[in-house]
């Protein structure tokens, strides 16, 4: 049954189609994937190279991920909780990607990969609005595509699993609308087996309980208890089943939370931090039009909001929350938003019959002209800014350590330990020289939860902190330090100390050899150490 009560259609324009049967919607479907497709290969190829750090440890795990199967410990990560307590929070992600590893490219394999979801978030945004008898789809999908704002095109365009969990997103939003329970069973299974916001949905479930109980004065518990349920048998199933747990608290309770709160600065990826107001703004632009609208309308005219409306209303409002203390979240709240904002120009429209009101002529028919030519100007306006934004975000140089990396599977032993100055040198490392291990890999957050101590020891080299005694520091460990240049302090300090050689050096990243056997100093040449001297 649809989300709420049963209503008549004239009372809640928003309910599902019963299916999908004629022939035009899947032309329709085909249109809308081929131009996401074409655009999306248009800006993904604007480059040979792959436009997030991560992608480069996704692509490779997923080439190894046959040999190697399913392990709870992951040696590439050494001096991090992975080595001894590793979760595939993203399996299927990974399993996905497999049939792209036999591409020559690696890296052209990944591309190809993101540009299909990419093309399948927007098809399946399409599909939803479709099944929930939306107006006027196509356009919706095409702001969603062109005209959303550069950040999230952005998004759209890296090659990592939160671009899976868009499809998942919306696909649990519309079963949960519509009451579809065990298909939203499903989904919830895939979800937990693909990405680690799998439990967002019931969180969403809960949100339209609450909706329910306040409108209807009716407690519809069984839709957050089959989420409930789903969630946990995906997590009990899991190949991971004890570590997912420790993961699953990990990712979404400790990390947010140290990134929020500001407790211990681990020098965090950017996209965890709040937007500025005005990145919240162009992130949002053609969202908070839609809100203005909505607000200007019921101000002005006699509106009955959908169930649905009111319902998607209050999920935005999470979302445009969580987006403002966490600018990620924007990958969910644009598609979310743009959901509510078509949902209130169906039921604003609900009643208007555009073919009548051209074939009526005079003043309906230039209003009808005007209308649809200022929504050409505006879609026109936010699809060239969007276009013009995300551009220069698409082009990148060849990888900063790619020649590092290269040097060091030519001069290292197999699993030997390289010493890393910041946790993103560890994804293009391992892509180009897998044959090391590193400290940590992909969150700072790992080495910190699984030594406190010792990542304050490993952040105070990296930044030339112990200056003389570095070498003393790093020696016990390691025999080779890769860095990127902007580690001036450390470099300087290996340029000073004979006990240490720089023995690569290019425009991204430079390599240092460590001598092991700890040859004595002069004091005095220890204390001239300081990077300034």
């Amino acid at each position: 049954m649809p989300f709420g009560k049963r209503t008549k259609v004239a009372d809640d324009p928003v309910q599902p189609v019963a299916r999908l049967s004629k022939t035009r919607h899947w032309l329709h479907f085909g249109l809308v994937f081929a131009a996401a497709w074409a655009f999306l290969y248009h800006l993904q190829f604007r480059t040979e190279w792959l436009l997030s750090y991560d992608g480069w440890y996704h692509i490779k795990y997923a080439e190894l991920l046959p040999s190697f199967g399913i392990q709870t410990e992951w040696k590439w990560a050494a001096q991090s909780v992975w080595a001894e307590h590793f979760a595939d929070k993203q399996l299927l992600y990974h399993a996905f990607l497999i049939p792209f590893t036999w591409f020559d490219n690696l890296a052209t394999g990944m591309k190809h990969a993101t540009v299909l979801l990419g093309a399948g978030a927007v098809t399946s945004f399409f599909a939803v609005l479709n099944l929930n008898r939306i107006r006027f789809p196509m356009l919706w999908a095409a702001v969603l595509l062109v005209a959303s704002g550069e950040y999230f095109l952005f998004r759209l365009c890296l090659p990592r699993p939160h671009v899976a969990s868009i499809i998942l997103l919306l696909w649990s939003l519309h079963f949960l609308l519509n009451q579809r329970r065990i298909a939203l069973c499903v989904v919830i299974l895939v979800y937990s087996f693909s990405y680690a916001a799998f439990h967002v949905p019931f969180g969403l479930a809960l949100i339209l309980s609450g909706h329910i109980l306040f409108t209807e004065r009716r407690l519809e518990w069984k839709t957050p208890l089959v989420v409930f349920v789903a969630m946990l048998a995906g997590m009990l199933i899991n190949p991971y089943f004890p570590e997912n747990f420790r993961w699953f608290w990990m990712v979404n309770v400790m990390i947010p939370w140290t990134a929020a709160s500001g407790s211990v600065d681990l020098q965090m990826a950017d996209e965890l931090l709040p937007p500025t107001a005005r990145d919240f703004l162009a992130a949002h632009l053609p969202i908070l039009l839609g809100l203005v609208a909505a607000a200007w309308a019921g101000m002005t005219r006699k509106m009955v909001f959908a169930t649905k409306t009111r319902a998607l209303f209050l999920i935005l409002l999470v979302y445009f929350l969580l987006t403002a203390m966490n600018r990620r979240f924007v990958e969910y709240s644009v598609p979310v938003g743009l959901f509510f904002v078509a949902a209130f120009v169906t039921d604003a429209m609900r009643e208007v019959d555009l073919g009548t009101l051209w074939r009526a002529g005079g003043v309906k028919r230039k209003v009808l002209a005007g209308s649809a030519l200022l929504t050409a100007i505006v879609f026109g306006v936010l699809a060239y800014t969007t276009y013009k934004g995300v551009r220069p975000r698409l082009y990148l140089p060849t990888p900063e350590r790619m020649g590092a990396a290269l040097y060091l599977h030519e001069h290292t032993d197999d699993d030997e330990l390289v010493f890393t100055c910041d946790w993103d040198d560890a994804p293009e490392l391992f892509f180009f020289n897998p044959k090391n291990r590193y400290p940590v890999i992909m969150d700072p957050f790992y080495m910190y939860v699984h030594d406190p101590e010792f990542w304050k020891q490993w952040v105070a080299a990296a930044n030339g902190m112990y200056l003389g005694r570095t070498y003393d520091i790093l020696a016990p460990m390691y025999r080779y330090g890769v860095c990127t240049q902007g580690w001036t302090e450390i470099k300087a300090i290996v340029g000073k100390d004979p006990r240490m050689e720089l023995v690569f050096d290019d425009f991204g990243a430079f390599v240092f050899r460590i001598d092991q056997e700890n040859p004595e100093i002069p004091l005095d040449q220890l204390m001239k150490m300081a990077p300034g001297d």
